[in-house]
């Protein structure tokens, strides 16, 4: 185009403007108008719509575009923090996270020795190679023979797919004899080799083996040994060869004789392979000197010596023919244990664990046969100190490079266990509600949960050598007790097993169940007495009766306590005059007692004529009185006796205090009605608000302002508390670090807080001595109340721990008093029954029937215990002539 000449030489040029494109007229200036900055400036100038595209910008739009690492701005924008995404990283991975799994494995062949093929004079053993999905999915999955490992997502929990591992116990089954070639258990090989059969030594698979050196030489000497006296020693080995159970007896008197052998002077062979007669003369006099000198002449044992000698003595006695009784008790070995404490440092020179107090003897007898690694079962008071036990129990596996499980009925005490041990193990928590670092080498969790790890096949078993029961007198507990059974019994042979309980009376009985259904000895130990003994007594009308202490029941305070009632009833009654509390007393227990009447008219027609003891005057009148509580003056009266009792306790040095109320509803409105209690000081009110300002600040804005943790926070600055099942599971785990802080003095809780929660108070008080247990009213039981008053006490810092009993309307009779308080605990009884999900598993498990599971339940113990006896008596009677009957 040819330029354009305007007027004034003023020239121009045609652009584009804009993104749509537009024409736009740019005028440009002389070389005269140059010469001043400013005006040589135009007045707008848009840049290019289109840049100029270059390899090296396509380049790098599309490394910024397609290449480079970056989040979507619009999906993780500011306004998105708090948003998660369920996105499965790793499922969606492309790259495998885990080793394939061989697909076969190589086992050897037993062949019978006729049907052996000899390669130069001797015998290899043939291999077969066998595929993995036959070990995996076959029979012998739950065989003795190793099961291949899963995934490593069902490591843990296990999986619906796999076979339960082989119980315990079951060494005498006859899958044994199917699943194991011919000539591999009877000892066939014993005899092949003392006749003159070569040493097997090369594995399966291997071309070469071990080369034992001068092991030949003393195999050689010995074959020479048992020819030349055929008459004792084959005749003694083939006599321990078919003898049923001698199994572990055979590979004992064989180790004895090789380590013989090697100890003695091994003589020169000649070179055809015998000895001449003058050296068998000489080794045969040296073999009767030593044995008549180790017959006639017995060495000195030290004290640690006969301590670890005492097993051998019980064994030979009992295959000396020690009795009949002696085998019965064989299981649960309880005694030989005196001289363990004394010189416990010298048998345990190297303690995984040291602890920064003095142990007790219990505690020291525990911990030395964990190192043996036996089997445990203590027996102790509450609060004698069993979770030292556990510790150790727990340093054991870490030490070993194990793991070990913790298992606790409620869920209260998994958790404040994890919170113990976390800072001591590598610890993990699964429960019902949370999964706290499950690949951890010490594990917490409820019962229910090892249950179903067993069940399930989980590949974590394999690694666990120790189990640990808390609590396991709950095996009473009607609706959970038959998973306690349940897990003894499925337990593999390779897991050792502390069960921590309470005192019972049939301990022993309970532990030989245990060792006859595992086929191994359990150790028995455990306490006689509490440590920091327990003063009981009745508070009634603001004054304290003392009724027991030491375990010696004190007729003379409830004496008292009855002559103290009588008059205020006779005073109230009789004069009409008297103070408030004492006329509203009388009045409420008028009104309560009609109240009870109709109410035990209604459980007699509901539950049949049962009767539930004499303890209608122990506070359960006002309990189950709805209408009076909600009267003014009833409830004014509830208050008062609480301010009367914490007042006595405060000035007596009695505080922190444990009230235990046996209904949910009961504990929230005694703690409402102390509304102007307050029992901490400014110092312990910060610690406590600070405290609860961190653990709630975890929940959400909405959350954090919810009536019941609004309520409990105004309770917990005053000092009382709320412990029950109603409870959020935060609220309670704030509470109970509250109180083992001491800064709660006052804690209204169900039963659940006894079960082992290890939080003891100075004093316990009881609100009632009974009980609902879901299907009636019903007293308290002997052993119920020992697990609740034996958190008072703390030991270290009182001498004495006080349970009181509290008395509003009547006082308990002596006899009913008497066998709650010192009455012989509960025995351990079985609530083994069948469920359908357990008959579902057990058809998984081959060799373990739903039948015998029913033998193997504590319930079946002592049928099958005497059976042999049965049989025999059986057998005498049909042996007897019979007589014609004419």
């Amino acid at each position: 185009m040819d330029r354009i000449q305007a007027s004034n030489e003023l020239a121009f040029r045609v652009g584009f403007s804009g993104h749509s494109g537009h024409l736009r007229v740019e005028p440009l200036y002389t070389v005269e108008d140059r010469s001043d900055p400013i005006k040589s400036l135009p007045d707008f100038i848009l840049p290019p719509a289109f840049p100029r595209e270059t390899p090296e910008s396509i380049k790098e739009h599309i490394e910024e575009k397609y290449l480079s690492v970056g989040l979507d701005a619009d999906e993780f924008s500011p306004a998105k923090v708090g948003r998660q995404w369920d996105f499965d990283w790793f499922g969606m991975a492309k790259i495998p996270l885990e080793p394939s799994l061989p697909r076969s494995v190589v086992i050897p062949v037993w062949e019978l020795p006729y049907r052996r093929q000899m390669k130069q004079g001797k015998w290899e053993p043939n291999s077969v190679q066998v595929d993995v999905s036959e070990l995996m999915l076959g029979s012998q999955d739950s065989g003795p023979l190793p099961r291949m490992a899963g995934p490593a997502k069902d490591f843990v929990r296990g999986s619906i797919n796999n076979r339960p591992f082989r119980p315990g116990g079951l060494e005498d089954s006859q899958s044994l004899e199917r699943i194991l070639p011919d000539g591999a258990s009877n000892g066939e090989w014993v005899q092949e080799m003392l006749n003159g059969g070569p040493v097997q030594v090369v594995p399966p698979s291997f071309k070469q083996g071990v080369d034992f050196g001068e092991l030949k030489v003393i195999l050689l000497y010995v074959r020479i040994k048992m020819k030349s006296y055929p008459g004792n020693c084959i005749s003694f080995f083939m006599e321990h060869l078919h003898r049923p159970g001698s199994k572990n007896e055979l590979s004992v008197q064989f180790d004895d004789l090789f380590k013989k052998a090697w100890e003695e002077e091994v003589p020169e062979i000649e070179k055809d392979g015998h000895l001449s007669e003058a050296e068998s003369v000489e080794l045969d006099a040296e073999v009767n000197e030593a044995s008549g000198l180790s017959s006639v002449q017995e060495p000195d044992l030290s004290v640690l010596d006969e301590i670890l000698l005492v097993d051998s003595k019980v064994s030979t006695s009992i295959l000396d023919g020690g009795g009949q009784q002696q085998q019965k008790e064989d299981w649960a070995v309880s005694g030989g244990s005196e001289g363990i404490a004394d010189h416990f440092y010298e048998l345990v020179p190297d303690m995984a664990l040291d602890f920064p107090f003095e142990l007790d003897n219990f505690q020291k007898e525990a911990i030395y046969y964990l190192e043996k690694g036996e089997s445990v079962f203590v027996a102790a008071h509450t609060s004698a100190g069993k979770t030292v036990v556990a510790e150790y129990a727990f340093a054991l596996a870490s030490k070993h490079c194990t793991r070990a499980v913790y298992t606790a009925p409620i869920k209260t005490i998994s958790n404040q266990k994890y919170r113990d041990f976390s800072g001591k193990f590598d610890v993990g928590l699964l429960t019902g509600d949370v999964s706290l670092r499950p690949e951890a080498s010490c594990l917490i969790m409820t019962t229910e949960i090892l249950r179903s790890m067993l069940y399930r096949g989980a590949d974590i078993i394999r690694d666990i050598e120790w189990v640990i029961f808390d609590e396991v007198h709950y095996v009473n507990d009607v609706e959970r007790g038959v998973v306690w059974e349940e897990v003894i019994i499925m337990l593999p042979r390779h897991i050792n097993i502390v069960l921590l309980s309470a005192t019972v009376p049939n301990t022993v009985e309970f532990v030989d169940w245990i060792g006859r259904t595992k086929l191994k000895k359990i150790r028995v130990t455990g306490t006689t007495k509490r440590p920091v003994p327990l003063e009981h007594c009745l508070f009634y009308s603001g004054v304290f009766y003392q009724i027991c202490e030491n375990e010696n029941f004190i007729p003379e305070g409830l004496k008292t306590a009855k002559d103290a009632f009588k008059k205020k009833n006779s005073s109230s009654v009789g004069g009409g005059s008297g103070s408030y509390a004492g006329f509203s007393a009388g009045r409420d227990g008028v009104r309560s007692q009609k109240q009870e009447n109709h109410n035990r008219g209604k459980q007699n027609k509901h539950s049949g004529p049962k009767n539930s003891g004499n303890f209608s005057g122990s506070g359960w009148v006002n309990q189950n009185n709805g209408g009076s509580q909600n009267n003014w003056g009833s409830r004014r009266s509830e208050a008062s006796i609480w301010l009367s009792l914490i007042n006595k306790l405060s000035k007596k040095s009695l505080l922190p205090v444990v009230i235990f109320c046996f209904s949910k509803n009961r504990c929230d409105k005694s703690a409402d009605a102390l509304t102007g209690t307050d029992l901490t000081t400014s110092s312990e009110k910060s610690e406590i608000r600070i405290f609860c300002d961190r653990a709630f600040s975890r929940l959400k804005g909405s959350d954090r302002s919810l009536p019941q943790i609004v309520r409990v926070q105004s309770l917990l600055r005053r000092g009382i508390g709320v412990h029950h099942a109603g409870l959020l599971p935060i609220v309670k785990e704030v509470v109970e670090m509250l109180f083992c802080r001491g800064v709660i003095k006052v804690l209204f809780s169900t039963e659940t807080f006894a079960m082992g929660v290890n939080a003891p108070a100075r004093t316990v008080v009881f609100d009632t001595l009974r009980k609902f247990d879901g299907r009636e009213f019903r007293p308290l039981l002997p052993g119920e109340y020992t697990q609740m008053a034996g958190r008072a006490g703390r030991r270290g810092l009182d001498k004495i721990g006080t349970v009181v009993v509290m008395c509003r309307d009547e006082i308990p009779e002596e006899k009913d008093l008497k066998h709650v308080i010192v009455g012989s605990a509960t025995r351990l009884e079985s609530q083994f029954r069948l469920t359908y999900i357990m008959i579902l598993h057990l058809l998984r498990v081959e060799e373990l029937k739903v039948e015998d599971m029913l033998k193997r339940s504590f319930a079946e113990f002592h049928a099958q215990k005497k059976l042999p006896e049965q049989q025999q008596l059986l057998m005498r009677k049909l042996a007897q002539p019979t007589k014609a009957i004419e």
